[in-house]
């Protein structure tokens, strides 16, 4: 489930911390996007997560204008 803009926050960072907020936000309905420049991360993340919004940097997706907020772990 896709949240709308005015409630999706974006995480930023897939490391340990950051995938404890991307699970736990979409668990809640809440993860609109996840922002991370290692490609493989994404890609393997993808799979998991396919309605979800990803981007390669903070700067591209502030400008998406899809979030209401951003997590940055």
């Amino acid at each position: 489930m896709t949240p709308d803009n005015n409630n999706a926050i974006c995480v930023v960072g897939c490391g340990n911390w950051g995938r404890n907020h991307i699970r736990t936000l979409h668990e809640f309905g809440i993860l609109g996007g996840i922002v991370d420049r290692n490609v493989e991360t994404l890609k393997n993340l993808k799979i998991t997560y396919p309605d979800i919004s990803f981007f390669d940097t903070v700067l591209t997706a502030i400008d998406s204008k899809k979030f209401a907020g951003f997590v940055v772990a």
